[in-house]
């Protein structure tokens, strides 16, 4: 399987342990083996041990611990992997939110909308930029906004004519149904979601 391959690369090109370790950490966070996790994204920090590292200790409920994996990070990564520089970063939101602390959510929500304005354009085709729109507007509770946004990126990529990239913006759209309190649509995308394969897994809805 991936994981196997992986570690049979691993030992053979032992100077490439850090990258491959990276990819095993990814494996070991699907499976929900978070103590693996732990193990293999230890060391210098890439995009897939922080994603990795980060949603452990999230689902970990150490939400200081994933506060602190964040602030301990360069900054570039974190925003080229959650979409927003510390101390505002979608990482920090989702903690915050976690935690219940409202105010410091909404201020990190609402500084990646503004950031999100200022240096995008919200071409009819972008769907990074209404995805990121819509996961913001639902922290913020702008219910419909968020729904709207949402469902745009599901339209521009259906799961029908693009099995590689509608799964995640479906997964998009039922998170979004969530944080709204849509909670049986949620359950209806993600049912579809089971039903199918594609690489979504349990960390796409936090």
């Amino acid at each position: 399987d991936g994981e196997e391959f992986v570690w049979q690369a691993k030992a053979r090109n032992p100077a490439g342990a850090a990258l491959f370790d990276g990819c095993l950490a990814q494996f070991k966070l699907a499976e929900g083996d978070l103590a693996g996790v732990r193990t293999l994204s230890s060391g210098p920090a890439d995009s897939r041990k922080l994603d990795a590292k980060f949603w452990a200790a999230f689902y970990a409920r150490d939400y200081d611990g994933a506060l602190d994996i964040i602030s301990s990070a360069p900054p570039d990564l974190v925003e080229g992997e959650f979409d927003g520089r510390p101390p505002n970063s979608w990482a920090e939101a989702l903690v915050y939110r976690a935690k219940g602390d409202q105010q410091r959510a909404e201020k990190a929500f609402l500084t990646m909308r503004h950031d999100l304005d200022a240096n995008s354009i919200p071409d009819a085709r972008n769907e990074w930029y209404y995805g990121l729109a819509a996961k913001c507007d639902a922290g913020l509770n702008r219910k419909d906004e968020a729904i709207r946004e949402a469902r745009r990126v599901t339209d521009l990529h259906p799961i029908a004519q693009d099995p590689v990239n509608g799964p995640h913006m479906a997964q998009w759209l039922a998170l979004v149904y969530a944080w709204t309190g849509e909670r049986d649509r949620a359950i209806e995308q993600l049912e579809i979601l089971a039903g199918m394969p594609s690489n979504v897994s349990f960390d796409g809805i936090p």
